[in-house]
């Protein structure tokens, strides 16, 4: 008899980096199975950097001048509440200090 296997492939909200309106594009990565991409720049640091660049992605996504997926949002979503917004910043700040 033979064994069945199942397969569950993860597919990134980020196929492509996020590119800003300055050109500067963010590959966002996830590295501890919560779903969330708190590594913005994909050096494999978690660090100001990544500060600087989600709050780069968070005014730029508010004023309009770039749009984001709903699973994008998600991924970006550090304080829970469904929004891409400055309180993001303030939760991602407390959870990397």
């Amino acid at each position: 008899m033979g064994s069945a296997y199942v397969s569950i492939l993860e597919i990134s909200p980020f196929v492509e980096p996020i590119t800003l309106p300055n050109g500067m594009q963010l590959p966002p990565v996830e590295h501890d199975g919560d779903g969330l991409f708190e590594d913005l720049n994909g050096d494999g640091n978690i660090d100001g950097q990544d500060v600087s660049r989600l709050a780069q992605l968070v005014n730029v996504y508010r004023r309009g001048e770039i749009t984001l997926t709903d699973a994008q949002v998600a991924a970006l979503d550090f304080n829970g509440d469904g929004e891409l917004t400055q309180a993001d910043i303030a939760a991602y700040n407390r959870m990397h200090r």
